[in-house]
């Protein structure tokens, strides 16, 4: 059996598609999945295994099937090279392909892909809509959706959520917090991570900033930074290190949620965690009913006392 994911990006989003790979997996042990995916967004994909039924680690995915759709767009590639990239997929001969996303974009690389049965799911547009098969989910959380949609295309699926092997050992440094000083959007952004490290510092927890190269930590005496230093790969294995991770609605959290580390999890209004929040029963979720910032800093490090 041979079974192709659609699913661009975005990071986090990437993170919650990873249970309907494990369940694929774990309910077809020997299916080739591919995976058709941003290389900027295929790291934490790249690295995640999976729970076989012998409860061993194997590959979640096999394949990457590269769209780079960032370079796409800097570049302004013409929608018929985009097609003819889309076509190469028919070669592999697919069983089932899936579209986790809802986009016109993976719509048509979907309906090109040559699979002999196609399922899309959340379409965000007419086009989306009109040109694969659509399946009207009944689950609200992102999570629960794609699994939903993996079990109308294979009824034996588990309806359980795997936790994911960490490649990762915790660290050796006591009571590891990290925290994502940054989200890909403002909205989401929570600009108060220096008071609350300086919290969770006199709380007795070790305190590290990831981020990206264009985020700046905040500056924190006791506090290490490693924003700009670490590339998504090694972020995500510091993520996995860590005793508990701190983060806006953002891809980190997924990955904490997604590999067991628990999470502290803030949220305003611009998204609703009832569908994005990071899913997992090891969190505490804080949401304002505004911005971000509205949540104050005691808040934040009385949550993460939860988990020491």
């Amino acid at each position: 059996m041979k079974f192709l994911i659609v699913k661009f990006s975005s990071i986090g989003d990437c993170i919650m598609a990873t249970p309907a790979a494990s369940a694929i997996r774990r309910a077809e042990p020997s299916c080739q999945i591919v995976w058709a995916i941003d290389p900027r967004c295929s790291a934490p994909v790249a690295t995640s295994p999976v729970w076989d039924r012998e409860g061993q680690a194997t590959r979640l995915v096999d394949q990457h099937f590269e769209i780079p759709w960032e370079r796409w767009k800097a570049e302004k590639t013409s929608p018929i090279l985009q097609m003819r990239h889309y076509l190469k997929l028919r070669a592999y001969g697919f069983d089932f392909a899936l579209d986790l996303q809802g986009h016109a974009k993976t719509a048509i690389c979907l309906r090109l892909c040559g699979a002999k049965r196609r399922l899309g799911i959340r379409a965000k547009d007419p086009a989306a809509a009109k040109l694969n098969p659509q399946l009207q989910l009944k689950s609200v959380h992102h999570v629960e959706g794609n699994l939903e949609a993996v079990r109308s295309l294979l009824p034996h699926a588990t309806t359980s959520i795997a936790i994911l092997p960490s490649w990762a050992e915790p660290a050796e440094v006591q009571n590891l917090a990290t925290i994502s000083v940054s989200t890909g959007h403002p909205k989401k952004n929570y600009a108060h991570w220096g008071d609350v490290a300086r919290r969770l510092l006199a709380q007795g927890w070790t305190v590290e900033f990831l981020g990206g190269p264009t985020d700046t930590a905040p500056e924190v005496e006791g506090a290490v930074s490693r924003v700009g230093r670490l590339d998504l790969q090694a972020s995500l294995k510091r993520v996995s290190e860590s005793h508990l991770h701190l983060a806006a609605d953002t891809g980190s959290g997924h990955w904490a949620a997604a590999v067991g580390v628990p999470v502290v999890s803030i949220f305003g209004d611009h998204t609703d965690p009832a569908i994005y929040g990071p899913y997992t029963e090891r969190r505490a979720l804080l949401r304002a009913v505004g911005s971000p910032n509205e949540i104050a800093p005691d808040q934040v490090a009385q949550a993460a006392l939860e988990w020491r």
